[in-house]
């Protein structure tokens, strides 16, 4: 399920937050079990609306590792997390090692099987490894009661795309929360600000960016069609991915919950080290926490070090998909950090320091590499890169300008500058020149007209899916 689909919106979301306040006063028992209950039965209904058959992997892997915290030991622990793990590969890279062994001549084609990717599995699985690790380190305590496990596992909002949760970050949360009108309301607003930055402006960039990115073989590319394709998709992912994790952390405080942040505006970085610290931060951190810290993180030798981000970015790049452009995505961004780490470390880096042209030319250079970096994300091979890529610096013998160009621009004259201005922090800024009375009042009815805008166009339309549900 969707939350920009009509079902969840007028349907499965006013259900469930009715049952969830109203029901509290007509049954008499404890209110936060009935309410963990309710939401834990509603998330495994907003999963097996789009995943049936894999409702039940989720519910097993919560069972499982639920049972496996509770008797932890150390041979447990490599148990279940080789189990996790192999979950996590089977499902996610049966397809891709099997197809490799094909093209290679190992298996016959008749041997080579198709495995449907469950929705959200590296994003559940992730979870219930984070909360096995810390039980066994012994930073959190084994919970006992299989619901509140399958809450933190299942909890709707972030169980399709995140954001990652750690398990001592919501503990408390599921055993009690406050309940206010206010974090209601800002629950509400900050939903409707991540519906529409997917429904007003990451769906109608898509055009362009399947036009011109999914279309690498046209011979009607041009220099300026190329960059126009790569920018548009820039900006559409971020409005996906940061409109997800706003509506997803906007319906949690809806339910009581606080989750972290999972984007702190990452075009304004001026390094590609600040671009991953602002960007999908949950993954981040997980990554930092779980595999690169106990791999000796940067405690360790220089050519160690570099061993070390090296898997962590080959880990990063292949979580995101089962393609090997998504480990050439990782590499990528491997290589910049090492140049920023290793190579330029005597350069100016820290911004309190730089000059104005060094800043410009850092933020430059960086944004160049991002943009870069999501061309490879997207495209599905070699030669798909090499044309998109290869036309925007003209390597290709494309022309500079052409009329496909002028084509696609006529529908995105007014919407491409909004984009690139909405992913500054442009909103808060004008905000904060407002008194509080009225900035509560302003952000109040913003919120509203752009929701029900959103829900005009969620209406007429046919929904499209996120781009991180394939992950």
């Amino acid at each position: 399920m969707v939350f920009s689909s009509k079902i969840f919106l007028f349907l499965f979301l006013p259900v469930v937050f009715v049952m969830y306040y109203g029901g509290i006063r007509k049954i008499r028992i404890h209110s936060i079990k009935y309410q963990n209950l309710l939401l834990f039965i509603a998330s495994l209904l907003f999963y097996a609306y789009g995943e049936l058959k894999y409702v039940f992997l989720l519910m097993l892997v919560i069972l499982f590792n639920w049972l496996m915290a509770l008797k932890m030991t150390k041979t447990i622990f490599i148990f279940t997390i080789l189990s996790d793990v192999f979950i996590l590969v089977y499902f996610k890279y049966f397809n891709l090692i099997t197809q490799t062994f094909y093209e290679i001549n190992v298996l016959q084609k008749t041997n080579v099987t198709n495995i449907v990717l469950p929705i959200g599995i590296s994003f559940y699985m992730f979870q219930v490894l984070s909360y096995v690790i810390d039980v066994y380190m012994g930073k959190a305590e084994p919970c006992r009661n299989i619901i509140d496990v399958g809450l933190y596992v299942a909890l709707f909002p972030q169980l399709i795309a995140g954001p990652i949760v750690r398990y001592n970050d919501i503990s408390e949360q599921i055993k009690y929360r406050d309940y206010d009108y206010n974090r209601i309301a800002n629950g509400f607003y900050r939903f409707s600000y991540g519906l529409a930055k997917k429904v007003l402006i990451a769906d109608y960039l898509d055009f362009a960016a399947v036009s011109i990115l999914g279309n690498a073989g046209n011979k009607d590319l041009s220099i300026l069609l190329c960059w126009f394709g790569a920018l548009c998709y820039t900006l559409q992912i971020y409005f996906d991915f940061s409109g997800y994790s706003d509506m997803a952390i906007g319906l949690s405080a809806m339910f009581g919950f606080k989750l972290n942040e999972n984007f702190n505006y990452p075009y304004i970085s001026g390094t590609i080290t600040e671009f991953w610290r602002r960007w999908h931060m949950s993954l981040s951190g997980w990554l930092k926490d779980y595999i690169y810290i106990p791999l000796g993180g940067n405690r360790c030798s220089k050519v160690r070090n570099i061993l070390n981000l090296f898997i962590v970015w080959c880990v990063t790049g292949i979580w995101h998909g089962a393609n090997w452009t998504f480990l050439l995505w990782g590499i990528w961004y491997f290589i910049f950090i090492i140049l920023e780490r290793y190579i330029f470390k005597n350069a100016n880096l820290n911004k309190s320091k730089r000059s104005t042209i060094g800043a410009l030319l850092y933020r430059v250079i960086t944004i160049l590499v991002i943009v870069i970096g999501w061309v490879i994300f997207y495209e599905n091979d070699m030669d798909g890169i090499y044309r998109i890529v290869g036309g925007m610096f003209g390597f290709t013998g494309i022309p500079f300008i052409n009329n496909n160009f002028f084509e696609i621009l006529k529908f995105y004259y007014i919407l491409f500058p909004v984009a690139i201005i909405f992913s500054f922090p442009v909103y808060g800024k004008m905000l904060s020149f407002l008194k509080k009375d009225n900035k509560d009042s302003v952000n109040s009815l913003i919120a509203i007209l752009v929701f029900i805008l959103s829900l005009l166009v969620v209406y007429s339309h046919t929904n499209s899916p996120f781009i991180y549900f394939q992950f």
